[in-house]
């Protein structure tokens, strides 16, 4: 239920999260779709390790001088910084439809996810109390999610050539510059969002990467996160090592990664729902997590199972008794993709809000960026350089990144088990 005096907030930040959602997917799926024009995932991968450098370091940057500066003035300049990027891709050589600026493209894949999804929630974390964001999370997410399934969706249906993909850089300069107006609106009215911190001395003293992980609990939710930036890695190149060998025009292609995230948050938007007001309040946040999870590792056997029976074939063709095999390993592949992002906007991002209410809360805000976003973005590297180590040592980097997926998802939900016992320890000693 939304309060009267709650509703204008909820209102901008409905806009606000619609926004937002048209931003992330226009700008992932284009970014990518651009650089599988020119280069092959093998590249692809090589490229995300230096977006994941760049994105760590833009971390770092933003949580250091959100201390020192008012929220609204480092999330707009973050945003007016995104606005900028996005209309020089459009306007420079990737715009006019020509690939030769894809690698520079591919550095600002995760930084503008990051830093988007970042303004967004902390934006919502500091203007909501802990009551607030229980109840209203949920509700603010179906912006989100009614965003990105539109974008998908009206972008796949309305490019028409390889050259009218560029577009998508377009959207993601109005959007980011739609974020930009909303936030600042939140900001005129919510004087929490314009002031500076008052433990800003504290949070230094008391957060550095070093004292925090001194703390158990803290120890666990990093790793859970970590585990959660490699999965992700692993998952995205054997995803896009068959979404290149399969769909090897660029229209297909970009039509195929548009559909995926379609699929994905259609999905996303009722299960969110559920989830937030069902099974998490009847089973429980643990058993939530740990199932869900097991689901993934399901699917993510079945795909072993099907490489190691069939063998990975790079071969697409006419030959059928190679061509089915192929299909159906492209299949789990795109299944446990949409499952690893049901599983991270669904679950695993709701049950961090919840993870993060024992700690103290002058420092909340600052650990949130660091292992949500700084941790997360050290998994995302370390597998870039896995994988990267795989390729060069000529290997079948697919079928030995597929065995590490089944070990990081074991690894996973032991890890998700222990946090949850430390997060009951406490919250205990917190109340």
């Amino acid at each position: 239920m939304i309060e009267p005096m709650e509703m204008k907030n909820f209102i901008l930040f409905l806009f606000l999260g619609i926004c937002t959602g048209v931003f992330l997917v226009s700008t992932d799926v284009t970014i990518v779709a651009y650089f599988l024009r020119e280069h092959d995932s093998e590249q692809l991968i090589q490229s995300l390790l230096y977006s994941s450098i760049l994105s760590f370091v833009i971390l770092r940057i933003f949580t250091y001088f959100q201390n020192w500066i008012s929220y609204s003035k480092i999330a707009s300049l973050s945003l007016i910084c995104l606005s900028g990027i996005m209309l020089y891709l459009y306007l420079g050589n990737v715009g006019m439809g020509s690939a030769s600026g894809s690698e520079e493209a591919m550095l600002f894949l995760f930084p503008a996810n990051m830093l988007g999804l970042r303004i967004f929630w902390g934006a919502f974390e500091r203007i909501f109390d802990i009551e607030q964001i229980q109840r209203l999370s949920s509700k603010i997410d179906f912006g989100f999610y009614s965003g990105a399934i539109a974008t998908a969706f009206i972008l796949k249906e309305t490019t028409q050539d390889v050259a009218s993909i560029n577009y998508g850089f377009a959207i993601s300069f109005i959007s980011s510059l739609g974020m930009l107006v909303f936030l600042l609106k939140l900001a005129f009215s919510n004087p929490s969002i314009y002031q500076i911190t008052e433990n800003a001395q504290y949070i230094l003293d008391k957060n550095s990467f070093i004292k925090i992980f001194k703390k158990k609990y803290i120890i666990f939710l990093a790793l859970f996160s970590l585990i959660s930036g490699l999965t992700f890695l692993f998952l995205e190149f054997s995803f896009f090592e068959v979404v290149d060998d399969s769909k090897r025009d660029p229209l297909e292609m970009y039509g195929y990664l548009l559909s995926t995230l379609g699929i994905t948050y259609t999905f996303a938007l009722p299960l969110n729902f559920f989830l937030s007001h069902y099974f998490i309040e009847k089973y429980g946040l643990k058993t939530v997590l740990v199932s869900s999870t097991a689901i993934l590792g399901l699917f993510t056997l079945l795909l072993v199972v099907a490489d190691s029976y069939y063998g990975y074939e790079i071969y697409y063709g006419e030959d059928m008794d190679r061509k089915y095999p192929f299909l159906l390993i492209v299949m789990l592949c795109t299944i446990c993709k949409i499952l690893y992002l049901l599983l991270h906007r669904t679950i695993e991002m709701p049950a961090f809000k919840m993870y993060f209410l024992p700690i103290d809360y002058r420092l909340r805000q600052n650990t949130m960026v660091k292992i949500i976003g700084q941790i997360r973005t050290l998994g995302i590297l370390a597998g870039t350089l896995v994988v990267n180590f795989l390729i060069t040592e000529d290997t079948d980097a697919f079928i030995h990144t597929t065995y590490i997926l089944m070990g990081l998802l074991i690894a996973w939900i032991i890890v998700t088990s222990v946090l949850h016992k430390e997060y009951r320890i406490t919250l205990t000693n917190a109340l």
